[in-house]
């Protein structure tokens, strides 16, 4: 960096950390002491990128996935001293250089007013736009020979350049999952872990289920480690790790069975007798919902049954009735004689 380009405040501050440095070094003899002297060659490293130097680079994620067919941009925004106090001009980004394999291949040079290809495969598919503290670099329809690594130069108008890196890599689908314990021999009682791990994968994210008896599965944990503690027959079943990302899902079982662990069978004994109890109430329940009917129905028979007989025999006694009626009339015509009373009692009869 050439001397014109430091502030007044920028270059009293290295100067007081080379003193300050200097008097450690002479201090111990220019001895490495638990690495004091590399510590603070470090630190002004550091000091020197984030404070003196004229332009700064601030990235928000310099490792970026990308799944073929889809865009990726590549943000970054700058900050600039101003200041040229050599001059008194105020100095300003002049371009942005976005190149991949480590520098050696120029994609474009990104101005202000116009962009200036390099690639002209990347040009059909591409977009540079640089603005007065951000620059960024855009792909469409990416293909698998887009990854690597992708070098950004910034050119001031008074010719300072300041560089960063950011790391295009291609996503990857998730490979098959593997389930694994952390104990040979699984007991009752004890506590234990699976855990789960795929070989490849970008990004991918792990569910544990358990399978219940209706197939439905159960979401216990959503991470890599499913712990179970103090297991009885109850923890006994289908255990589903699931891993997915973006771009595809794959998942693994382990069985937790009688077949391999004896004590799971206690499990196995246990449900007859609640099976048994259920069918018992609710067989005396339907029992008793037939036999409520069937005394309503009865009941019903039975009014109908009476209800017939006395219209029966309302039928069958109206004309004896009808007779009295009429026996009764003779004699309140004629008076009581032996012939009346003859025929009323015959008419009763």
């Amino acid at each position: 960096m050439t001397c014109y380009r430091c502030s007044s405040g920028r270059f009293l501050l290295a100067v007081l950390m080379s003193l300050h440095v200097g008097q450690r070094v002479i201090g111990t003899g220019w001895k490495m002491v638990n690495g004091h002297w590399l510590n603070w060659f470090l630190l002004l490293s550091v000091m020197y990128k984030g404070v003196m130097a004229p332009i700064r680079i601030e990235v928000g994620q310099r490792e970026i996935h990308f799944i073929p067919g889809r865009n990726f941009t590549l943000p970054a925004h700058f900050t600039l001293d101003p200041t040229d106090i050599s001059s008194g001009q105020k100095d300003t980004i002049y371009s942005g250089t976005w190149s991949i394999e480590n520098g050696k291949k120029e994609i474009v040079e990104c101005l202000k007013d116009k962009n200036n290809w390099k690639d002209s495969m990347k040009e059909r598919r591409g977009n540079c736009k640089l603005e007065s503290s951000s620059i960024s670099f855009t792909l469409t329809s990416l293909i698998p020979e887009d990854a690597g690594d992708y070098d950004l130069e910034l050119v001031s108008e008074a010719g300072e350049k300041e560089t960063t890196l950011f790391g295009v890599k291609l996503y990857e689908s998730v490979s098959k999952p593997n389930i694994q314990k952390n104990v040979e021999k699984i007991e009752e009682g004890i506590n234990f872990t699976l855990m789960c791990q795929v070989e490849k994968g970008t990004n991918p994210q792990f569910t544990w289920e358990k399978l219940v008896n209706n197939g439905t599965p159960s979401i216990l944990v959503k991470d890599t480690i499913l712990t179970l503690t103090h297991i009885n027959s109850t923890d006994c079943g289908s255990y589903k790790c699931v891993v997915k990302n973006e771009m595809s899902q794959e998942k693994a079982l382990f069985n937790l069975s009688a077949d391999d662990y004896p004590w799971c069978q206690k499990q196995n004994k246990d449900l007859p007798i609640f099976v048994t109890i259920g069918l018992i109430v609710g067989l005396l329940a339907l029992i008793c919902i037939i036999a409520g009917i069937w005394k309503f129905c009865r009941r019903s028979n039975n009014e109908r049954d009476l209800n017939a007989v006395d219209s029966v025999e309302q039928e069958e006694m109206e004309p004896l009735r009808d007779a009295v009626r009429s026996a009764g009339q003779l004699v309140s015509n004629e008076g009581p004689s032996e012939d009346h009373n003859m025929t009323a009692t015959r008419a009763l009869q």
